[in-house]
Order: structure tokens, then C-alpha cells, then sequence
């Protein structure tokens, strides 16, 4: 198991994906495979986007048609090579970096690049994926820096960010640059209909995922669930309750690490209310299962102070990328949201 870091981190997972396994990204997957099929792929390749859109399953693909022994021009990954048939992470020229605790750190760039120094074991290139490349500290990045600089021809480097402002300009000028957007629901529904679920689940699943693909499967469903359970009471108690402002706060102080998806899933259900304070019919709603709640959030509450709501949710989520007070930020959001819905 080609790994290099020495933490607890749980890490991608990688496994004998192909590209049909992948959940919309029709243009990115084009360009990843077109250069992967063509032989001239680009040396360095930074793939960038929000936790949750896909990007670790394209990269895993993606290293595996590079890693491909096959010798005609036919799609890559073959699925028949030898490389093809071992499983990614069983692979001797694969090499995937994760953070040692909360950071990759400048020791694992250096003991990948003590590794970059010897040839593939096996086909034409070896393959580094650093996920997620935006936890490298400052100075391992710098040490990065040197290999995406002057790489030798066998080695392919993926880096995996969700934070573009994480990864340093330098560093970005050595990568192709892939970005990933929010795939459509339509897309996302499509493919939990084909694992099984009826329509009316798969759709409200894919409109809670915000357009992240990695939210709406298997374990993460339920997670997604749940999630959307507790937005349900904090936005009746921020409805309802003034003192909920604090309540509300603490819950969100405990759920440090979720703040961003309670937050998207909180906007998406005052987007639900707004449509149903303003008229809209209900088909057009994503949480169209809670709607006895929605009709009951709804009552005198107006546009106006709805889209309020709303804005003071985006606005906070701006605050906390910006390492802004985090309590303040959610408490003077949570505030302005409670004046605008309370009615």
C-alpha cells in the first residue's frame, strides 16, 4: 500500500472505479480522460471545488487511466491490463499523501520525493495525488514546489483541493487546473433511481445535496438526513423562539466541523419558504416531505424578511471562510435571521 503519512486519517477511496461511475463532470471527465488516452497528459493536474462534488472518485479514475499498461489508443482505464486489475490502492506505483493529523506535512513531501527518484515498477508513470492538497502546510508546498518544477517523465502528480485559497499561486502555476461545480439535481436523481431508490426519495435526496454528489450515496445519505433533521428544529426554534438564537448558536458551536452544510441546508429550506411565502407551487419545493412544517414557518412570515434570512446565512458562511469570531459571526447571522422569519 503505496501511503505516505503517519496520522489516523481515514482517506479516499480509490478501490477499481471507472468513469461511468462518476456522477455528472461530463466536460472535466472529457478533458481528464482525452489527455490520459492521448499519451500527453500534463505532468501536474489541480483539481478544485467544494467537499462533497466528486473530485477524489475523478482522481482515483483518472490515476488509473494514467497508471493503464495498455498499448494502443483504446479508452483507458482497459480494465484488462495488469494495472487495470489490481486495485488502486494495491498498486506499487501509486502514492497517496494525506494529512498527518490536520496537515500534510513538509516530511511526507520529502519521503514522496525520495520515492519519485526511482523509476515505475510496472508501466510508464507513477502516480502522486495529494488529498486535500489545501491542508500542506506553507513549507511543504514549497517543497512540492521543486518536483512540479522539474518532474521526471514518469510522474504524474493530482493534487485534490477544497479551498482554492489554500494552495499557493506558485503551485497553481505549475498545475492544469480543473474546477468542479455542483452537478444537477436531475443528474444526482438520476443515479440514485438507478441504485434503487423510488422517485420521490431520490429526488428530495438530490436536492439536499446541494449539488454534491459525495452527500447523496450510502452512508452519507444518512448523515444527510439527519443533518436535515436538526435544520428542521433550529428553524422552528429560530421561527418561534427568540431565546433560540442561543440554543441555536451553542448546537452550531458543538457542530463546528458540519457549520457549512447545516448552513447550505438551512438556506435551502428558507428557499423553500420563500417559494411558499410567495405563492409558488409546491412542486417546485425540495423539502416537499415537510411541508405541513414549511406551511406552518410560513405563515405571516414575508418575502422580504425571508430573503434576509438568507442573505445573513451567506453572509456567514463568507465570515467563517475568512476566519472571522467564529461564535460572534453565527450569532449575529442566527439574529438576523430570527428578525426576518419571525413575522
Amino acid at each position: 500500500l503505496s501511503v505516505i503519512f503517519t496520522g489516523d486519517h481515514v482517506g479516499m477511496t480509490t478501490g477499481m472505479f471507472d468513469w461511468h461511475d462518476i456522477v455528472g463532470h461530463r466536460r472535466q471527465i472529457d478533458v481528464l480522460r482525452r489527455a490520459a488516452e492521448s499519451g500527453r497528459a500534463a505532468h501536474a493536474y489541480l483539481l478544485s471545488g467544494r467537499v462533497g462534488l466528486g473530485k477524489s472518485t475523478v482522481a482515483a479514475v483518472f490515476a488509473r487511466a494514467l497508471l493503464c499498461e495498455r498499448d494502443d489508443d483504446g479508452p483507458r482505464p482497459c480494465g484488462a491490463c495488469r494495472s487495470c486489475q489490481r486495485r488502486l490502492e494495491e498498486h506499487p506505483d501509486w502514492f497517496l499523501i494525506e494529512p498527518d493529523g490536520k496537515r500534510i506535512r513538509i516530511e511526507q513531501v520529502r519521503a514522496a520525493q525520495r520515492e519519485l527518484a526511482y523509476r515505475p515498477h510496472w508501466g510508464r508513470r507513477k502516480v502522486y495525488c495529494f488529498n486535500p492538497a489545501d491542508t500542506m502546510t506553507e513549507e511543504a508546498q514549497n517543497s512540492l514546489l521543486k518536483s512540479l518544477e522539474e518532474p521526471p517523465e514518469y510522474a504524474s502528480f493530482i493534487l485534490v483541493a477544497h479551498q482554492l485559497s489554500g494552495i499557493l499561486p506558485t503551485v497553481r502555476s505549475r498545475c492544469t487546473h480543473v474546477r468542479f461545480q455542483p452537478v444537477g439535481t436531475d443528474d444526482i436523481a438520476k443515479a440514485l433511481e438507478e441504485r434503487g431508490h423510488d422517485a420521490a426519495t431520490a429526488r428530495l435526496v438530490a436536492g439536499l445535496a446541494f449539488g454534491c454528489p459525495g452527500l447523496a450515496f450510502g452512508q452519507n445519505e444518512s448523515e444527510l438526513m439527519a443533518r436535515r433533521d436538526v435544520v428542521l428544529e433550529w428553524s422552528h426554534r429560530l421561527k418561534f423562539g427568540p431565546a433560540a438564537v442561543w440554543h441555536v448558536g451553542e448546537a452550531f458551536e458543538e457542530r463546528k466541523d458540519d457549520m457549512e452544510a447545516l448552513v447550505d441546508l438551512l438556506i435551502l429550506w428558507y428557499r423553500d419558504l420563500l417559494l411558499l411565502a410567495s405563492g409558488v407551487g409546491e412542486e417546485h419545493l425540495v423539502n416537499r416531505d415537510a411541508i405541513d412544517q414549511l406551511r406552518e414557518q410560513a405563515a405571516g412570515v414575508s418575502p422580504t424578511g425571508v430573503v434576509d434570512a438568507i442573505q445573513a446565512l451567506m453572509k456567514l458562511k463568507q465570515h467563517v471562510l475568512r476566519n472571522a469570531n467564529y461564535r460572534l459571526a453565527v450569532d449575529v447571522a442566527l439574529l438576523e435571521v430570527h428578525r426576518g422569519i419571525a413575522g
